[in-house]
């Protein structure tokens, strides 16, 4: 009872559907519509983040506990690109175009002043043009490898009707071993995201989707002089989307992309893939 008074108080009359059907998710957009989304694709914030092995994501009960933390992530308040979908003839066109950051105090170092005046003039640049169908399927094949995987992470939806714990993957490569020959002693990866809840809310019907996704190689690059160097590459990625079953389009998304990199070059990083419409319908 004191749940549902919750509930009531600040997010609407909320109703989990209980029921089998399956629903059909398709990104809906008209002729003359153009669909913007703040987007962040930068460093988690120092205050959040998720703390999970690639190979935890197995484990539901620890995989919907760090779901639970992502729902605690608020939007940053740097927005440093946003993201448009349009339609024409034959597609949806995703675009991604830098915009200037608005800052709430004065450069406080000469430094933080060179920043500022960098990012001043990324403004309009565009980082990605992609070519996407009404289930997301990414049509720019020509595109580099790592922005494939964006668009994907992004925007995939299931080919097919789905309902409550139904599964599907998700097309990436995290890894990419190089450059130089690379021999693989392990070689393992999970690709799974599935429609966890389908809810109304304000009329809305909400389909939540959850994806766990990883990919671990391990062995040894071997150089020009024939010297081994042992390496591994351990990435995963945590996220959770509200998508709207009936407008087609996300309402938001939070992801955790995850790295850890051993060897001649070492590094271990968590970035936030995030959207949010830029106004409310």
């Amino acid at each position: 009872m004191i749940r549902f008074i919750i509930v009531l108080l600040f997010t609407g009359v909320a109703f989990a559907d209980t029921s089998t059907s399956s629903v059909m998710l398709r990104w809906k957009i008209n002729n003359l519509e153009s669909l913007e989304y703040r987007t962040f694709l930068d460093a988690m914030p120092v205050k959040y983040g998720v703390d999970i092995k690639s190979k935890e994501l197995k484990d539901k009960k620890r995989t919907i506990k760090a779901i639970n933390s992502l729902k605690l992530v608020p939007f940053p308040s740097q927005v440093p690109l946003k993201t448009t979908i349009t339609k024409d003839a034959t597609s949806l066109i995703v675009k991604m175009t830098n915009v200037a950051v608005n800052y709430d105090s004065s450069p406080g170092s000469e430094k933080d002043k060179l920043v500022r005046n960098y990012q001043k003039s990324l403004d309009g640049v565009v980082h990605l043009i992609s070519n996407i169908n009404d289930s997301g399927d990414n049509l720019s094949f020509y595109l580099k490898q790592r922005q494939k995987n964006l668009v994907s992470l992004l925007f995939q939806l299931p080919k097919s009707k789905v309902s409550i714990n139904s599964h599907w993957t998700i097309p990436v490569n995290l890894i990419e071993a190089g450059p130089g020959p690379f021999h693989a002693a392990l070689a393992e990866r999970s690709n799974n995201a599935y429609l966890a809840s389908i809810s109304t809310i304000d009329g809305d019907r909400i389909a939540e989707i959850h994806y766990l996704i990883s990919e671990k190689v391990e062995g040894y690059f071997e150089t020009q002089s024939m010297k081994k160097v042992d390496s591994s590459f351990d990435i995963s990625f945590i996220a959770y989307g509200e998508f709207l079953v009936d407008k087609g389009r996300w309402k938001r998304f939070r992801g955790q992309l995850t790295s850890n990199v051993q060897g001649t070059n070492q590094s271990s990083n968590k970035s936030l893939f995030a959207l949010e419409p830029s106004r409310l319908d």
